[in-house]
């Protein structure tokens, strides 16, 4: 499983009263541009802003004792993008120095008086120490089929690939091997079958595996693309082309192999990885994790084509799913270029904002 990064780090606030730490964090947290997400009478949470396809960070300030303690963490696992929660602490922890130089009693009864701040009640207090407590304590194994913000479509995949496998067996179906006719019978794709009109197979087969082994290796593979790719692309554009790019990888597989029933998610999960390439080779990733990620995915990529070159494997549907990922990655490049720079429009417009809220 890949593990979220995180780091912390602890500031004596010597005689420093309550309240003004609170405003001191609060003004400390607009400054930096990033969006107050809850407060209460222990501390805050702020999430950093979204920019140039980063992933969103959740920064924990609270106190204990005499002391600010910091934290933050990715808000989602995270292979790709560079971990950015070391920095965060640092900008936090020497803005907020800044700040407390004219933050005092009397300034932070005043906000207090002029503004009305949205503090949680105590029951619904994140932050309370027995909540506080548990705070990034998860079970891998659920967050890992969770649909959570940047991960939504991948785990829906997963569980729905899963669900089938499950009711195939239940309804009889071999567990390690089910016979070519169980899987024509559950919608295998099949040549003859897809010309004669039932063209919904190049879908259904998408969702169908040959045993356990085979649907284990194929949801690690999507499992792995869906943490690095989903994040980028968004849901809609994620979606689109795994059903894109599994419905080629299906074609190409009649084309080259009319009489064979085949069935599997590699064709939608190569295509996946066409795209992760084409975009390795844009500007939308960082230059330094690209240089490394780019070489790798292809070591990977002509690894799995090699190994499809045994018999039974449906290599044809690896390299149509491939092709047409690349292609669609290679379109979709204007529009997520697009989206990116309006998210930095955005969050410059955001950060002159909340320069001036308070």
């Amino acid at each position: 499983m890949f593990k979220k990064k995180h780091y912390k780090k602890e500031l004596h606030l010597d005689d420093m009263s309550q309240m003004a730490f609170i405003i001191a964090g609060i003004e400390t947290i607009y400054k930096l541009g990033w969006k107050l997400t809850h407060l209460s009478q222990y501390g805050m949470i702020a999430h950093t802003t979204k920019k140039e396809n980063a992933i969103i960070q959740e920064v924990v300030v609270r106190r204990q004792s005499n002391n600010l303690l910091v934290r933050s963490d990715n808000t989602r696992r995270n292979i790709f993008s560079k971990n950015n929660n070391e920095q965060n602490i640092t900008n936090f922890l020497s803005t907020f120095d800044a700040v407390k130089q004219y933050v005092t009693d009397e300034y932070a009864l005043q906000i207090l008086q002029t503004y009305q701040l949205p503090f949680a009640h105590t029951q619904n207090d994140i932050l309370s120490p027995k909540a506080f407590a548990r705070i990034g304590k998860r079970d891998s194994l659920l967050d890992f089929l969770k649909p959570v913000e940047g991960y939504f479509v991948t785990p829906i995949l997963l569980l729905t690939n899963m669900l089938v496998f499950a009711l195939m067996v239940i309804m009889g179906a071999d567990f390690f091997e089910p016979t070519s006719k169980v899987l024509y019978e559950w919608g295998a794709n099949f040549g003859k079958a897809v010309s004669g009109g039932e063209w919904w197979r190049l879908l259904s087969a998408m969702f169908l595996h040959i045993g356990i082994i085979h649907l284990l290796s194929n949801m690690m593979a999507l499992g792995f693309i869906g943490f690095a790719l989903e994040p980028i692309l968004g849901k809609t554009r994620f979606l689109t082309a795994y059903i894109i790019t599994g419905i080629a990888g299906s074609l190409f597989s009649i084309y080259n192999h009319p009489d064979i029933i085949s069935a599997g998610a590699s064709g939608a999960i190569f295509g996946m990885y066409g795209v992760l390439i084409a975009v390795l080779t844009t500007k939308l990733g960082e230059g330094k994790v690209n240089a490394v990620a780019l070489p790798i995915m292809s070591l990977y990529i002509l690894y799995q084509l090699a190994m499809g070159m045994k018999d039974g494997v449906d290599n044809a549907s690896h390299i149509g799913g491939l092709i047409s990922g690349i292609v669609i990655g290679y379109a979709m490049y204007p529009g997520l270029k697009a989206a990116k720079q309006a998210i930095m429009n955005k969050v410059t417009r955001e950060q002159n904002l909340n320069l001036h809220s308070l």
